[in-house]
């Protein structure tokens, strides 16, 4: 089989297997990443919308920690198509298929290096493994779940930055490929961090390929970046012992240590290779619970794990030394590759798409019995017949294996309901069943038992488990109308963490009950820094209600200032500021705010806005001119709709034009009680 040949089988399975996530739901980090992640939320593709969708800092840290390039593709696809997840699972789709070409032709190139003539064996093993990997189930949450395009994306640059590192060694323009392969890299850790393990990657790679090189020069370059990962090494492990650096400052939140997270993680890696070798799709879960390893020997399957991973690393050892280099850098390269999400880092314990790049050869070694036994082998042609049939039926199953599993991934509940027998006490698990039912008396019940079941369960953070609990069942009572009860729960909640997200929901529901003084004082817990930009917005916004609604019209404008030096979507605050500038007598400003919101935002409540003002500057043909746009612009049964939700208003957008000067003075305190009342409490 050509690569040609390979291009196209691999795009038909690829598209076939993944044919039924094309209108999957948003799940889990998608929604802070994608859905409330307003920088991203681009309407052009000016370079002052992509340096905020990349959150542009000129920083090594921006890089690392921000994910800027992944970041910038979901801007991208919101440019396009907003909410509408089928651009993003074709996106997503798309860089998978390209992954498993580029894996290919990286494959090819180390069967090369080998010093591999045959080209129907190059072609049998780079095409199998390749496309093997391309399909297994594990791939799933980095392929089908939006956000881990982070994952995928990394990948991508990862594959591409191997392929010039290996250009760049048997080529005559060498720098001008490093200089591709800088870039890459770069583009590989602004995707995600893992990238960072490129250059790992390259070690083992010239230490596996190279290390009998007959350049001298070549093999004192490579002694030299030895001892400098020797070195670093050690400072790592000195770092784990004295914690000199932050890395470990997350760990005052989690509910396990870091000694305990790394032994845990020698059975989370066993497990994932259970998963690569084990794929059926009953396997695999959004989420995965394990039991923390206190030591070696509490669980004793962590001192199996351990020594399990060391035998498995030596055998790879040997392979090299004996020639066997492809299959023991296979190995090696699975390992090192979850050197950063699977040892010390204080993260979750396990997920399923950390596989993604380490299973990258995992599949070769199969590859190679599978072509020794169908075409080196002695063995009869009625064996040979049944191996090919057996390779043909493997792919069958990772296929339908995976295709099964997607339909997991179509809605929310239909996730965290196949995720509850592999995590049956976790308490994220139970949170966001929860989230997929209803507000109808039954499912708010459900909701309930499930959050109270959650409240006792492990989470990875402290008190997590029953702080989210907690303001889950507080929104059921919210829902409910019983604010007091709600009240009740979201200042348990907050006695656990001091949250200012929590402090600033507690603020919006006193601010609800009428209790002005109380919400201003919760608000005034806030820390502005250290809120996230929704979050601003909603501070300010609630500060400007609640000086309006204690007629403090200079503070509510000041709030409302704050507000729209934010950014995004202004509407709210211009009708907070024309509002308050009417207040203060200042009706120029008030004017010049309500010609600033967009035209597709001016609603029922814009022209009471502008009836006020008129009336105020009692300008009758101003007055005029709003009754008659308002009947433009709203049909007849509408317009008695919103009179009937605005009470103290059901005779003013309907009455013949020579009255409305008339009832607009009648009803000037009226038409402020209603602007008052939409404010939303």
């Amino acid at each position: 089989m050509g690569s040609k040949w390979f291009v196209v089988l691999s795009g038909l399975f690829v598209l076939l297997i993944y044919s039924n996530t094309f209108n999957a739901s948003w799940h889990f980090d998608d929604d802070q990443n994608i859905l409330q992640n307003e920088s991203i939320h681009i309407s052009d593709l000016s370079p002052h919308s992509l340096k905020q969708a990349s959150g542009f800092k000129p920083t090594i840290s921006w890089l690392i920690n921000m994910r800027p390039v992944s970041f910038l593709s979901f801007a991208f696809n919101w440019y396009l198509g907003g909410t509408h997840v089928f651009g993003y699972h074709i996106a997503n789709i798309i860089i998978h298929f390209t992954n498993s070409i580029l894996l290919f032709f990286l494959t090819r190139s180390l069967l090369e290096l080998t010093g591999e003539k045959s080209e129907k064996r190059i072609l049998f093993i780079s095409s199998l493994s390749a496309l093997l990997w391309a399909i297994h189930p594990i791939q799933i949450q980095s392929v089908t779940y939006i956000v881990q395009r982070m994952n995928s994306l990394a990948a991508l640059f990862y594959l591409l930055a191997l392929l010039f590192y290996l250009k760049a060694k048997s080529s005559d323009k060498r720098i001008i490929y490093y200089l591709v392969f800088f870039a890459l890299f770069i583009l590989s850790v602004g995707s995600k961090q893992n990238g960072i393990l490129l250059l790992v990657s390259i070690l083992l790679l010239e230490n596996v390929f190279f290390l009998n090189s007959n350049d001298c020069k070549q093999r004192r370059c490579l002694a030299l970046f030895n001892v400098i990962f020797a070195l670093c090494c050690a400072f790592v492990l000195l770092d784990f012992f004295f914690e000199w650096s932050s890395v470990y400052d997350a760990y005052r939140l989690r509910s396990y240590t870091k000694v305990q997270r790394f032994l845990t993680e020698f059975r989370v890696v066993i497990f994932y290779l259970y998963l690569l070798v084990y794929p059926v799709s009953s396997n695999y879960s959004i989420a995965h619970e394990f039991f923390i390893s206190n030591s070696f020997i509490d669980p004793i399957s962590t001192l199996f794990a351990f020594i399990t991973i060391i035998i498995i690393l030596c055998i790879a050892v040997i392979l090299v030394m004996r020639r066997h280099k492809l299959i023991g850098f296979s190995i090696l390269f699975f390992f090192t590759s979850h050197l950063l999400e699977s040892t010390f880092i204080p993260l979750e314990i396990a997920f399923e798409h950390r596989n993604y790049i380490p299973s990258f050869f995992f599949n070769i070694p199969a590859s190679c019995l599978i072509y020794k036994g169908i075409y080196e082998s002695g063995y009869s042609k009625l064996t040979k017949g049944l191996i090919q049939m057996l390779c043909v039926l493997l792919l069958m199953i990772l296929g339908l294996s995976t295709y099964t599993r997607n339909e997991d991934w179509k809605s929310e509940r239909s996730l965290w309901a196949s995720a509850l027998p592999h995590a049956e006490n976790m308490a994220r698990v139970y949170h966001n069943l929860s989230a997929t039912y209803t507000n109808s008396d039954h499912d708010q019940a459900i909701r309930i038992a499930f959050n109270k079941k959650a409240m006792e369960l492990n989470d990875s953070t402290k008190n997590k488990a029953k702080i989210i609990s907690l303001k889950n069942i507080a929104i059921v009572y919210i829902e409910k109308g019983d604010y007091s009860k709600a009240l009740w729960y979201l200042i348990k909640a907050y006695g656990y963490l001091k949250s200012d997200s929590d402090a600033l929901l507690i603020a919006k529901m006193q601010l609800s009950e009428g209790k002005y003084s109380e919400a201003l004082r919760w608000i005034d817990y806030v820390s502005i820094s250290e809120i996230s930009l929704p979050e601003r917005k909603d501070y300010y916004r609630l500060k400007s209600v609640i000086y309006i609604k204690t007629n403090k019209f200079t503070e509510a404008k000041n709030q409302s200032i704050q507000y729209v030096k934010l950014g995004g979507d202004l509407t709210t605050p211009y009708y907070f500021l024309a509002y308050t500038n009417m207040r203060i007598h200042n009706y120029d400003k008030a004017e010049l705010y309500l010609n600033k919101i967009p035209h597709s935002n001016r609603n029922f409540l814009y022209y009471v806005y502008y009836l006020q003002l008129a009336a105020l500057i009692d300008d009758q043909n101003k007055i005029n001119d709003v009754i008659t746009s308002m009947i433009k612009s709203f049909p007849i049964p509408d317009i008695l709709s919103e009179v009937k939700r605005y009470k103290d208003l059901k005779d003013v957008p309907i009455v013949q034009v020579t009255e409305v000067e008339t009832i607009i003075k009648k009803k000037i305190s009226s038409v402020d009680s209603v602007i008052q009342n939409d404010m939303g409490y």
